[in-house]
């Protein structure tokens, strides 16, 4: 009789599941991704080299691997306003498993304008501008050396031989700009503020002439890949190519998307912008950030602008339209200039508004969980006689609401399940102290915000009412974790009601380590008042700090007992 056991197959890795494959590989995922999803503040996390090469090797054991593996390679997609974005979405869409695990859009907003392709003198007369700044850049450091830093990359590091190869490059830009706009200045090129140092004399020396004709012949040559570029990549976004390809990779039932803005950031690198002749021609070829907007004043580019601005309203709705559902929104950088109305989906004239673009995007936005806007410049002209707009003034606003940017800020906010909200409104105000700044009225969009879920609120630089204000307190929820108060001001109104809502919504959760409260540089109300009658030998950033810090005990804690708003010679 045959006893022996029938020889038993063993069990490989390969025999399982997908489901189980799934969540092994999910070891190797990128970490911003939490419960399927990407929240907008992590959007700019690097995948781990180790981790992503083990997908990568993962994907090329047999069919099964890959068709998991290759899920979790590509949750973040990071594109620029250009025809090789556009081809990188085309090449992902036709392979859907590679598409099917993106998660987050991150949207580099980099401009060209027709006035500097047709006109020559324009795009020299631009680049003459940024190469001086970069110059008086580097010439500023040049007396600030800091001999204990020697990162290549900072500021202050030590002056090499390269860097000073470079600055002479620089100035050799400055004086070709010059000489290709018809101007005869010599061979110095001019310093705003030469430093007083022991290298000084090195902006004092003539540039080669040789140098001077290699930087003739980079600027024709970045005039001619301007152009190209231009008639390139104009039509990704005029024709609305970008959105499309980005909406039909994206669809699909349910799906969780991040989306980003990110402004182009010309300076990025710029230490090395000069290293040698591509690097040159690369950078004066390169696109525009918004935040030259400001420079390009009385050009004719705001048909192209609008544009360029109809992504931050027509891409969330196309996301949305696809299926997918859209869980945070972030706006980086100084996306409003100062004389042209870019973040608007309307006409010129906030009297009439384009209705169903806001019903779309409020409707995209729905589901949203996070909307955070940073630095943004909100400064701007609406040109229109009937709503003249003085920037010293809040009283003078004729009404919140038909403030572009605090329109598309509140259609924004109109969700019902928003999380975390930062607003910050301070961007190009030099003026950070001063009491007269111009602070971003978005009183309106406040106090009709629905908070019932809200756990994270930053706002700074912000103008509101005190009965503005004491509505949005209202709303806030007994969960919330964080409030942050930075630079806002009171227009009319006092604070003592404000901070005895606040101290009644919070001061439990405060006790309990479950809420964290910062107020900073709070101004209007009772605060002036309190700043006239202080020490003046005390300084008034000193004593705006202490005050801070008592509104900030009276609302969490239960020992100060008169609202130190109203308490007469607090501080006497």
């Amino acid at each position: 009789m045959d006893l022996s056991r029938p020889r038993l197959q063993p069990i490989l890795i390969t025999h399982f599941a997908p489901e189980l494959l799934h969540r092994i590989f999910g070891f190797f995922k990128h970490p911003a991704i939490h419960d399927n999803r990407i929240k907008v503040e992590d959007i700019n996390t690097r995948f781990a080299d180790g981790d992503y090469e083990t997908l990568k090797s993962l994907r090329l054991v047999c069919s099964l691997f890959n068709q998991v593996a290759t899920v979790f390679l590509m949750p973040i997609l990071r594109v620029q306003i250009d025809k090789p974005s556009l081809d990188r979405i085309h090449a992902i869409s036709r392979n859907p498993l590679l598409g099917n695990g993106l998660r987050g859009i991150q949207v580099s907003v980099g401009c060209r304008f027709k006035v500097h392709v047709s006109y020559r003198e324009e795009f020299l007369s631009h680049q003459r501008r940024h190469v001086d700044q970069l110059l008086n850049y580097h010439a500023f450091f040049l007396g600030h050396r800091v001999e204990d830093v020697t990162t290549e990359t900072s500021p202050g590091c030590i002056w090499t031989e390269a860097r000073f190869v470079m600055l002479e490059r620089i100035r050799a830009c400055v004086l070709a700009c010059d000489r290709c706009l018809g101007r005869d200045v010599g061979a110095v090129p001019s310093i705003s503020s030469v430093p007083q140092s022991d290298l000084q004399d090195v902006l004092k020396r003539p540039v080669e002439e040789a140098l001077i004709d290699e930087h003739q012949e980079i600027l024709c040559k970045a005039y001619e890949d301007y152009r190209r570029q231009y008639e390139r990549d104009w039509p990704v976004i005029s024709k609305g190519l970008l959105i499309s390809a980005l909406a039909k990779l994206l669809s699909g039932p349910c799906r969780s998307v991040s989306l980003s803005f990110e402004r182009f950031n010309e300076w990025k690198q710029h230490w090395y912008s000069f290293n040698d002749k591509e690097a040159s021609t690369k950078w004066l070829a390169r696109p525009k950030g918004l935040s030259e907007v400001s420079e390009l004043e009385g050009k004719p580019i705001e048909d192209e602008l609008k544009v360029y601005s109809g992504l931050f309203w027509h891409l969330p709705i196309a996301i949305s339209q696809t299926g997918s559902v859209l869980n945070s929104i972030q706006l980086h950088g100084p996306l409003v200039g100062y004389e042209y109305n870019i973040i608007c989906p309307e006409d010129i004239s906030p009297a009439i508004p384009d209705q169903p673009i806001w019903d779309q995007l409020q409707m995209a936005c729905q589901n949203l969980q996070a909307f955070i806007l940073t630095n943004v410049c909100f400064r701007y002209k609406l040109r229109h006689d009937r709503f003249p707009i003085n920037f010293h003034s809040y009283e003078q606003q004729p009404i919140e609401e038909g403030v572009s940017i605090g329109k598309y800020i509140d259609t924004i906010l109109s969700g019902k399940t928003l999380e975390r909200v930062e607003l910050d409104a301070s961007a190009l105000d030099l003026r950070a102290l001063s009491r007269d700044r111009a602070r971003c009225p978005l009183g309106h969009a406040l106090s009709r915000m629905t908070c019932t879920n809200m756990r994270v609120i930053s706002l700074t630089n912000i103008g509101i009412s005190q009965k503005k204000l004491e509505a949005f307190c209202q709303s806030l929820n007994s969960g919330m974790q964080q409030l942050s108060l930075l630079d806002v001001q009171l227009t009319h109104g006092s604070w003592v009601p404000v901070l005895d809502l606040l101290r009644d919504l919070l001061n439990e959760r405060w006790v309990q380590g479950k809420c964290q409260v910062r107020l900073s540089l709070l101004g209007g109300g009772e605060i002036g008042q309190l700043e006239a009658a202080h020490n003046n030998e005390e300084g008034e950033i000193a004593y705006l700090e202490r005050l801070m810090g008592r509104f900030m005990e009276y609302i969490q804690s239960q020992q100060v007992g008169k609202n130190p708003a109203i308490a007469p010679g607090l501080f006497s």
